[in-house]
């Protein structure tokens, strides 16, 4: 079973986080080499492979290139990470399955076909076939745009939601919604509430079956800088977000997770920001990824925002 592959990667933890595979999943920083991780595992519901983003700095120009790579599980052991077959020329990353696990959907700088000259990034899939994965499609339709999109996050009742972003150096980001029909994504539209601001937001994890949604954002940067989560109210308004309690925030500069298949464990990015990667400084942890048991989490922060959904 899945749990039992992952219990190969790390002992189970509870209600705090412990890291995940650190002899698998590693930075590589030294000289002449910038390669660290910047996403968390997004797993195949069978555990047969997990993807994760990685990144590597050009010393030439102090530029990243974004890589999505694969950590297959064969003849009974996980596998060395690769570059996924899909990727490894562009810069690719902010890595989502679709519910059903045939299709992975990632932001792309790649050429847009019929759009010569297209700046910034935009969302792609490739699809799960008997011979492994598709080449890279681009996601036609309202959801994409000459802005900058990524972050897809997809919720129950074929809801989803993304970030766009409105300058590629220095601008803000916001987060919007979209259902989803036949495969076709609807005309976003932006979320209401305190969500979205003048600084930079982007989904992260979320469920409107339940009502809550987890976001980073960097406002109040550096000290409340991170992972959010909002809850709906009985009219379905979201409600304002709480900064995500120390044991997950005070990890150092958190800005993704995922969640395991099953939804009982909770992935985290600890990446202490460009200057520090792997630093220790003011009590952090080491830079890696970390994992802790997810529904007492998500109950205690359900029961300090006083809402009963």
């Amino acid at each position: 079973s899945l749990n039992e592959k992952l219990r190969q990667l790390g002992q189970a933890p509870d209600d705090q986080p412990v890291p995940f595979a650190p002899s698998l999943l590693k930075n590589e920083i030294g000289p002449g080499i910038h390669v660290e991780l910047h996403g968390t595992p997004v797993f195949l519901p069978d555990g047969s492979c997990f993807f994760i983003e990685s990144q590597q700095k050009n010393s030439n120009t102090d530029r990243y290139r974004k890589t999505i790579m694969a950590v297959q599980y064969r003849d009974g052991a996980w596998q060395e990470m690769k570059p996924a077959p899909f990727s490894g020329t562009w810069n690719d990353g902010t890595i989502t399955l679709s519910p059903d696990g045939n299709r992975l959907y990632f932001s792309s700088d790649r050429p847009v076909p019929g759009h010569p000259g297209r700046q910034g990034r935009d969302l792609w899939f490739v699809e799960r076939t008997e011979t492994g994965w598709s080449d890279p499609a681009h996601l036609d339709g309202p959801i994409n745009s000459d802005q900058i999109e990524g972050a897809l996050v997809f919720a129950e009742n074929n809801h989803a939601y993304f970030f766009r972003r409105f300058d590629a150096e220095h601008g803000s980001a916001e987060v919007l919604a979209c259902s989803i029909t036949n495969g076709v994504f609807s005309t976003p539209t932006r979320l209401g509430g305190t969500i979205n601001g003048p600084s930079f937001e982007f989904p992260v994890l979320a469920s409107d079956k339940n009502g809550w949604l987890i976001f980073f954002s960097n406002r109040g940067y550096p000290e409340t800088a991170g992972l959010y989560i909002t809850f709906k109210d009985e009219n379905d308004n979201w409600q304002e977000p709480q900064f995500l309690p120390p044991e997950i925030n005070n990890l150092g500069l958190l800005f993704t997770a995922t969640l395991s298949p099953c939804g009982n464990y909770i992935f985290l990015l600890n990446r202490q920001g460009n200057d520090k990667p792997l630093s220790t400084a003011d009590g952090h942890q080491p830079g890696g990824i970390y994992w802790l048991y997810f529904p007492p989490l998500l109950e205690k922060l359900k029961s300090d925002s006083m809402i009963t959904k």
